[in-house]
Formats: C-alpha cells, sequence, structure tokens
C-alpha cells in the first residue's frame, strides 16, 4: 500500500522448461519465459480501478532445428462502480498471449496411419489475445443477475491446415492463420 486509497504491487516470473531423450542425440527442447509485471489499485467510495503490465520475453529452440525468440507487452485495465450497495457495474480490458508448444513448433513429420502426415512449423509467431468487457451484475434476493457484452480478438491465431498433397495423403499443417474476433 502507498496511501489508504492507493496500492502498488510488482512482481516477476521464470519459467524454464528442459526436455531431452537419452536414447536420440538429436533432440534437445529448451523454453525460457522471462516475465515482470507492475500494477497500480486505486479506490476510492464507489469506484475502482486497477490497472497492470506485464513484460514477457520467451524463447523456445531445439537443437538446431528452429531458434525462436518473441517478446510481448501485456496491459490490463479493469474499472468497477458501485451504483447501490446491490449493484455493480464493472468494465476490463485485458491482453494475454499464446505461445506455440513443442509439438506446433516442431518440424518433424509425423505419420500415424498410411493416409495422414502431421508437421509443425518453426516459425509460428505467439498468438495474441485481447479481450474487452462492459457488465453489470445486482443483487434480487438472495440472487445474482449479470449481464455482459465482451469483445475477443486473437492476432496471428495458431491454427491447423489441412490439404491433400500429391501422393492423396492428409496433410495437415500449423500456421498462424490472422485474426479471429
Amino acid at each position: 500500500p502507498v496511501s489508504e486509497n492507493l496500492g502498488v504491487a510488482t512482481g516477476g516470473r521464470v519459467n524454464l522448461r528442459n526436455m531431452s531423450d537419452d536414447s536420440s542425440d538429436g533432440f534437445d527442447y529448451s523454453e525460457r519465459v522471462l516475465a515482470a509485471y507492475s500494477s497500480v489499485n486505486y479506490s476510492a467510495g464507489s469506484f475502482s480501478l486497477n490497472a497492470g503490465l506485464r513484460a514477457e520475453f520467451a524463447r523456445n529452440r531445439d537443437g538446431g532445428s528452429f531458434d525462436v525468440q518473441s517478446n510481448a507487452f501485456l496491459p490490463s485495465l479493469t474499472a468497477g462502480f458501485k451504483p447501490a450497495s446491490n449493484q455493480n457495474i464493472q468494465l476490463a480490458f485485458r491482453q494475454s498471449v499464446r505461445r506455440p508448444n513443442i509439438h506446433e513448433l516442431s518440424p518433424a513429420t509425423t505419420m500415424d496411419d498410411p493416409y495422414s502426415i502431421q508437421s509443425g512449423n518453426p516459425m509460428l509467431k505467439p498468438e495474441k489475445r485481447t479481450t474487452a468487457s462492459a457488465g453489470h451484475s445486482i443483487l434480487v434476493g438472495n440472487t445474482y443477475i449479470a449481464t455482459q457484452l465482451f469483445y475477443h480478438l486473437f492476432s496471428d491465431a495458431i491454427n491447423q491446415v489441412s490439404l491433400v498433397n500429391g501422393p492423396g495423403q492428409f496433410e495437415t499443417r500449423i500456421h498462424n492463420l490472422g485474426r479471429i474476433s
């Protein structure tokens, strides 16, 4: 707390993941995610506000197949207002990121059967997710009634594309397929 109505929070997080296979010298995967975040909270009477920012730096690599680095700055904002003791109005905005996993990044081809082939994409970018919402809730007796309007936007959406290749097999690949809203 900075004062009765104002608070500040900061922190960090480190995720380290290493995978290897003792029977295969070629497999050596590592993922590093470093994050720092801060937020400011303010409240006065029936009004509250929380604003934050998270900075993430990530690196995924596999012993020579791929080496992908990405950075993200992810803001968040939540504002609340209580017009009466039994009502609440809230506005929110938030950005987050979904990073591709090892199976989505690995260019290795796998065949589950003679008719289907799958491979990842080492050039994938992280999927950025943006959410905005406005909501109202009211307490009626012992029951809450709530309504919410929301908007979701996924940029560089990670998804599969399938096609039939020359030999007549279903070939599935992972790509950044644009925006979904």
